[in-house]
């Protein structure tokens, strides 16, 4: 049975609201429910129906697409891939996600008041079908050609937890085994992961879980109904100024939680949501106003993606500019400026990267990061994004308009359900298949001699006895180093992996430093470290150890 929630709420010709006085007829619910896909992250809204892109309902004036969406899009994309290919010289192109953001929050919010407003219904079922048609199909092809990949051409030891990410990505839970991950010191110096990036689309369809909800509830309090949408406004305006407040403390404290969570995220798309429920006053803005917030809003992005860079501490202060800017070039595109960014955004070429910028930015990153264990150079680099395009081209194509236009998951989502369950469960299984059958390297050669304590002769050390003997500053310190050193030279010179590998190469990932095992590593939570004692602790003479470690840095991913 469809999940349909009623609210007494349909729209006026002014915008505002007004009490339900009649029954929506089943014809207009179905056409309201098949009209439009939902917004994905990045991909956002579909550009092939254009009825929701734009248009007088939506506030967005005579327009029935919006071009600087599409072109707006396409600058976030490829600024994401840049900085990632390390093509270009750019420095912070991972403000790009933040754009996206924005975008998603203001279409699917707009979206959702729509229906509301339009039917004073919201069905939950339809929503979500939409948002399985529009971001699941192409999203599984990229884990599963990526779990694929991995097996082929990364180390054997990388693959397992490859898969594990894999997994969590497709559960859509991603950024919180990478925030994890980041905030472990040991973990954070890891190579990053193929499926890194879909941490953000974690993001946002966990916002999604939660919004819709959230909508018909203020639609639903507020009274009288006129009001609902100021009302709304201001909820997620509060919203918005709750998690910006949580992001700016945790960026210092805890800067990967800042950076993957959704309550430090939550702001941007709350921002996009704002933005989309004031569309109608901001389509009355005077064309000179529009049309100098518009170009502002661009040269923010533009300046964000040129001064920020891996130093950044991010998101805190510095996602402020982007996230700004993006609203100001939408807000702007509200108006309709003759002379705005949409003499820019709205190019052809724009609209094409616009019209790919979801696949793309699934395919790229992976492209990217296993095609570096193959080729090198920046050249190759390019090469690399070339291909990405391609994949992106082809999987637009072949997966995601046949998908989302099938007439049958259309006109009956609870098939679009039961597809997005299958498709889940199909990236799950491959991820787990990929996890139990990643080669096990083993060692095969001889054992190696344990190193025992004491001082050998320093002829045992290759290249000890022609060093110029030299007074020792701490007497007994390089006896005492010898044995492991000899150790070392005779790794070095073994061509086969031992047979006695202690920890074992398997194991070796989760291998950490006794302070890491017994808990006198301070975490990001805790203010007091606790007392923490090695050696002799009947010795006299004891020495004390303190400062302030450097906290890991988050990804820009």
């Amino acid at each position: 049975m469809a999940c349909v929630v009623t609210v007494g709420l349909v729209s006026s010709p002014s915008g505002a609201g007004r009490v339900l006085t009649r029954r929506p007829t089943r014809a207009g619910l179905r056409r309201q429910r098949d009209a439009g896909p939902a917004a994905g992250p990045p991909g956002d809204a579909d550009d092939r129906d254009r009825r929701w892109q734009g248009g007088a309902q939506f506030g967005r004036g005579r327009s029935a697409f919006s071009t600087d969406i599409q072109g707006l899009r396409a600058v976030a994309v490829l600024v994401v891939v840049a900085y990632h290919a390390g093509l270009l010289g750019i420095s912070g192109g991972y403000v790009g996600v933040d754009v996206f953001f924005v975008i998603s929050g203001f279409l699917i919010t707009g979206l959702l008041w729509q229906e509301l407003a339009g039917t004073g219904r919201l069905s939950l079922t339809a929503f979500y079908a939409r948002r399985i048609r529009r971001l699941l199909p192409a999203a599984v092809l990229v884990l599963v050609a990526t779990l694929g990949a991995s097996w082929l051409w990364l180390a054997p030891l990388r693959v397992p937890s490859v898969a594990r990410d894999a997994a969590a990505a497709a559960l859509y839970a991603a950024n919180y085994r990478f925030a994890l991950q980041g905030t472990d010191y040991l973990s954070a110096q890891a190579p990053p992961s193929p499926v890194q990036h879909f941490w953000s689309l974690g993001v946002e369809e966990q916002f999604y879980l939660l919004w819709p909800v959230l909508l018909v509830l203020a639609a639903a309090v507020i009274r009288p109904a006129r009001l609902a949408r100021a009302g709304a406004a201001w909820a997620l305006g509060v919203l918005a100024a709750g998690s910006l407040a949580l992001s700016l403390v945790l960026t210092d404290r805890a800067q990967p939680w800042a950076f993957y969570s959704l309550p430090t995220r939550a702001w941007e798309l709350a921002g996009g949501g704002v933005l989309a429920l004031a569309a109608p006053r901001l389509r009355q803005l005077p064309h000179p106003v529009a049309t100098a917030l518009g170009w502002s809003g661009l040269a923010g992005v533009g300046w964000a993606v040129a001064a920020d860079s891996a130093h950044t501490q991010y998101p805190g202060t510095a996602a402020l500019l982007p996230v700004a800017g993006a609203i100001a070039v939408i807000a702007a595109g509200c108006a309709h400026p003759r002379r705005g960014p949409d003499l820019l955004l709205a190019g052809r070429a724009m609209q094409q990267i616009g019209r790919l910028s979801y696949s793309l930015y699934l395919w790229h990153w992976p492209v990217l990061i296993i095609g570096a264990t193959l080729v090198h150079g920046s050249l190759a680099r390019a090469g690399l994004v070339g291909l990405s395009v391609l994949l992106a081209a082809a999987t637009v194509r072949l997966v995601e308009d046949p998908v989302r236009q099938a007439g049958g998951l259309v006109r009956v989502p609870a098939r679009a359900l039961a597809l997005g369950a299958a498709l889940t469960a199909t990236a799950v299984l491959a991820a787990t298949g990929a996890a139990l059958d990643a080669p096990v390297p083993t060692g095969s050669g001889p054992a190696a001699a344990v190193a025992a304590l004491g001082a050998p002769a320093r002829a045992a050390i290759p290249g000890a006895a022609s060093r110029a003997v030299r007074p020792e500053p701490f007497p007994g310190l390089e006896a005492a180093q010898l044995p492991v050193l000899s150790a070392v030279a005779q790794g070095v010179a073994a061509g086969q992996v031992p047979v006695n590998l202690t920890p074992s190469l398997t194991a070796a990932h989760a291998d950490v430093p006794l302070p890491f095992r017994d808990g006198c590593d301070l975490r990001f939570t805790a203010d007091v470290s606790p007392p923490c004692t090695y050696g002799d602790s009947t010795a006299r003479t004891r020495v004390v150890a303190f400062g302030t470690p450097t906290p890991p840095s988050g990804s820009r991913r």
